[in-house]
């Protein structure tokens, strides 16, 4: 089986910062808006506000910059100053993964959290003033939830939900790096490579199963992300991601809303066996993966990242977990993933 290889193919990564813990955030204030309104997922492109999203590179980092500068000028202070919902959640967006992610630190394991808060809307918009608080406030709850000793941020998602009142809700997607020993880009395992598919979240260390039971490996969801991970573009030092999106297949966890099955993807439906590992039922296929099917599902994982990818993006971030559902014959085993992207950019971090 050849290696995963995007179009061009990226360079070879060198990889160098564990698990979630939901907090949520709000910030509060009064301000008059009748009724409730549902606020699109689409980060707008606004022309006079913000950088459209094309498929050649412009530099958003002195529109961030202004940002923060007119924001810490007016910080505490009610300026009239507003922008649109759009605007406000791109801009949050933007100075978060600017200010505190490690974007280009290469890592072989990815963990997935989120964040909830609140903040003032009113008809005008969203005043700059509180775009920045909620931006001053989840990057002081980010920091606060990273150990820097053995994890970073990796990409930061915003999106707002809906304004009821004077407030607009949102969720803040948060994809972590640990693990920084390297792992090659390739899907070549060894003739005793038979792997158990997962275990349910669970450390394990010893996932070798059917000729190599008991055997010491990881279990295959974190070898096949290994895998695909290192398939991701190196990054320069400060070096952040803009104009967000996270696309999930099967994907429960941490507040990501999956996106896919393993059946609907975007174009076309897959043959069986599926793209990426699912056993419908347990007498027709296996949970303890052979070499050959390690190799089909690695590349399986990283073509449907490829595959679900805008055009307009770079893939960012991706991690695989396991799932089983009890049901004797009928039990089905599965890989789920999220995967997210974003427009790179880079700048000088303050």
């Amino acid at each position: 089986m050849k290696t995963p290889t995007p179009n061009p193919q990226p360079p070879t990564p060198n990889p160098q910062p564990p698990t979630p813990n939901n907090l949520f955030i709000r910030v509060f204030a009064a301000l008059s808006l009748v009724g409730v309104v549902a606020v699109g997922c689409q980060k707008e492109d606004l022309s006079d506000r913000l950088p459209e999203a094309t498929t050649g590179y412009q530099d958003v980092t002195p529109r961030i910059m202004a940002f923060l500068e007119k924001g810490g000028k007016i910080e505490g202070s009610k300026s009239g100053e507003a922008c649109t919902l759009d605007s406000a959640e791109w801009y949050i967006e933007a100075a978060l993964n600017f200010s505190v992610a490690s974007a280009w630190l290469e890592c072989n394991q990815t963990s997935v959290d989120s964040l909830e808060f609140s903040m003032p809307v009113g008809s005008n918009g969203v005043l700059i003033s509180d775009a920045f608080a909620a931006y001053n406030g989840l990057r002081d709850q980010l920091e606060a939830m990273i150990d820097e000793s053995v994890e970073h941020l990796i990409v930061a998602d915003v999106s707002f939900s809906e304004v009821v009142g004077s407030e607009v809700s949102a969720r803040v997607l948060i994809q972590k790096g640990f693990d920084y020993d390297k792992a090659g880009p390739n899907t070549s395992y060894g003739p005793n490579d038979y792997i158990y598919f997962g275990f349910l979240d669970q450390p394990n260390n010893n996932c070798g199963c059917g000729p190599n039971n008991g055997g010491a490996t990881q279990c295959a969801d974190i070898r096949i992300q290994q895998r695909v991970r290192a398939t991701l573009p190196r990054l320069n030092v400060n070096c952040y991601y803009s104009s967000v999106t996270t696309r999930g297949v099967k994907w429960q966890w941490g507040g990501a809303d999956a996106n896919y099955s393993h059946t609907d993807f975007p174009t076309g439906i897959p043959a069986t066996p599926f793209k990426t590992y699912y056993c419908q039922n347990a007498v027709t296929c296996t949970n303890c993966l052979s070499p050959a099917q390690m190799s089909f599902y690695t590349q399986g994982m990283y073509d449907v990242m490829m595959q679900l990818k805008p055009s307009n993006r770079t893939a960012s971030a991706v991690t695989v977990d396991d799932w089983f559902f009890a049901g004797g014959e009928n039990a089905e085993y599965y890989h789920m993933a999220l995967f997210t992207y974003g427009q790179l950019n880079c700048g000088t971090n303050q």
